[in-house]
């Protein structure tokens, strides 16, 4: 097996600290040691090649827990208005013009197409430093799709327990139980609840509901919690159960997010970005909302960056039960990586400036994925291509290259298509799909599934978005738990445009966010933007 050993400033995330002058020494998947540098070297590491990232931080991968990546081809929506809960903006018909109905378009597509949409919205997390994504679930031919980072919900690690999911609201007694049964299955469970402001009737319901129904166990990860008060907050901390926080999210829609106060009574609480039509394109563009949220504290109430940076690693494995093996540079830990350049001396500071620019490596079980050119030359210069393919693209002006494990679609090739697709949606039906394809010819004509199963995603928050919801059983997503609503009446698609992959590469991206009717003073104008200004 591969070893090589990694000479950098070390952020462990764990009991080591942060270690300025520290050697990662790896081993295949693995971590073998995380020293400092005067440490001699574990057996088996004698002149082993010494990659020296003096000008780096290293991190543990971060963690997404709360994504609807499905969508994440999508752009920001305006949001039209405040809403209290969420059957209030599911309902609107400018939502469903600009999101669902181009969405459910996108995701009836032919394999083709919706193996570019997880290609790309994978890239889009891998590209801000994630390495492990809540919410992207396969089916039919799911063998036949390789991903690039880990899926909580389909991990294939034995070690690594499967989450299961539900967005939907529980109320019928049915509905119930079968919920507990899940819930005694002791697998981590992700569960949307308190979905919207105190002033939602169907919220505060859903408080009662679980709270009476006894299902707040410590294998249940709460999404949202926005109608929780604070004695909610202290029986999901008696229960054991976490939160996970998505406060661009919240308030786009919502224009409320939870008090930094509850979160910090909370140990662990996990970040998540939710999906880009209102909310984070990635992991570090939604800690540095977070900050700002933070920094509307009392300076003795806040989370403080630390805090917030355990949110995406070692305190978000913890949540998911995956904290023994992921979340820490460790021994013994899983190689899931993340190498940072430099640009201030607090470490955890330098996370939360970072943007997708300052990305310099992102590993996952112990292959290098993606990063700067010259890096992942470096890096890969003796590796077993195991994931031999290779692609190219620019991001905030630095050269980047990406591993892939097979021979497409590359980005090019993926953005082709979705783009065409978003642009053409009334086109995407299976028999007119053959008119899209010169867009991604080369690829799509290799890409048909192989043998019977057809590739396709799961579809967690509707399909036509009918009202009134109703949650149904899903017996390709695991858990059987998505959620479905019988199709309406049709939805004029809108047209729509695909973004691009990062912020850093978006000039107009923050100024749009900065304009929403829904949020607080303190994130118009430039406080977003800042982050991204290219370093002087």
């Amino acid at each position: 097996m591969k070893r090589c050993i990694l000479a950098a400033r070390l952020v462990t995330m764990g009991p080591a600290g942060v270690l300025a002058t520290g050697h990662l020494y790896l081993k295949g998947d693995r971590i073998v040691a995380a020293q400092d540098a005067t440490v001699p070297p574990p057996p088996g590491f004698a002149g082993v090649t010494v990659h020296d990232l003096s000008g780096y931080d290293v991190l543990p991968g971060l963690m997404d827990l709360h994504n609807h990546p499905a969508y994440n081809a999508l752009p920001l929506w305006p949001v039209p208005k405040r809403y209290t809960g969420r059957s209030q903006w599911l309902d609107d018909k400018r939502y469903r013009a600009q999101v669902s109905a181009p969405a459910t378009a996108l995701l009836k597509a032919p394999s083709p197409y919706l193996r570019a949409l997880a290609r790309y919205v994978e890239l889009r997390s891998l590209m801000g430093g994630c390495t492990a994504l809540q919410g992207l679930s396969a089916k039919g031919g799911s063998t036949h799709y390789r991903g690039l980072v880990r899926n909580f919900e389909e991990t294939s690690n034995g070690g690594l327990p499967r989450a299961r999911t539900r967005v939907a609201d529980v109320d019928s007694d049915d509905e119930l139980k079968s919920f507990a049964e899940v819930l005694d299955s002791q697998q981590p469970t992700f569960f949307h609840w308190a979905e919207g402001t105190a002033e939602n009737p169907s919220a505060v319901r859903q408080v009662s509901v679980v709270r009476e129904h006894q299902l707040l166990r410590p294998n249940l990860i709460c999404i949202h919690c926005l109608a929780l008060t604070r004695d909610d907050h202290q029986a999901l901390r008696d229960a054991g159960s976490h939160v996970v926080w998505s406060p661009l999210s919240n308030l786009l829609l919502y224009g409320k997010t939870l008090d930094p106060a509850d979160l910090n009574t909370h140990h662990p609480f996990a970040l998540g970005c939710d999906w880009t039509p209102s909310g984070s394109r990635n992991l570090l563009q939604e800690l540095k909302v977070a900050h700002l949220v933070d920094q509307q504290q009392e300076v003795d109430q806040r989370l403080g960056t630390e805090r917030l940076v355990k949110a995406l690693t070692a305190d978000a494995a913890r949540v998911v039960q995956w904290g023994g093996q992921l979340g820490q540079l460790r021994a013994g830990y899983l190689a899931d990586l993340l190498v940072v350049r430099r640009r201030h001396d607090d470490p955890y500071a330098n996370l939360l400036h970072a943007t997708e620019r300052e990305v310099a490596a992102v590993w996952v079980d112990g292959v290098p994925l993606y990063g700067d050119a010259d890096l992942m030359l470096q890096l890969s210069a003796a590796d077993t291509p195991i994931w031999p393919h290779w692609d190219t693209l620019t991001v905030g002006g630095v050269p980047k290259r990406l591993r892939l494990p097979d021979a497409g679609p590359n980005v090019s090739a993926c953005m082709a298509l979705l783009s065409q697709a978003l642009a053409h949606p009334e086109a995407l039906a299976p028999s007119a799909a053959p008119g899209l394809a010169p867009a991604g010819a080369d690829w799509a004509a290799s890409a048909a599934p192989v043998g019977p199963a057809a590739f396709g995603l799961v579809f967690d928050m509707g399909d036509d978005l009918a009202s009134p919801p109703q949650a149904e059983p899903a017996a390709d997503q695991p858990g059987g738990m998505a959620m479905a609503w019988a199709p309406a009446h049709p939805t004029p698609i809108k047209p729509l445009t695909l973004a691009p992959l990062t912020v850093v590469d978006d000039p107009d991206y923050c100024t749009t966010i900065a304009q929403s009717p829904n949020l607080p003073d303190y994130l118009r104008g430039d406080a977003l933007k800042r982050f991204y200004l290219a370093p002087q």
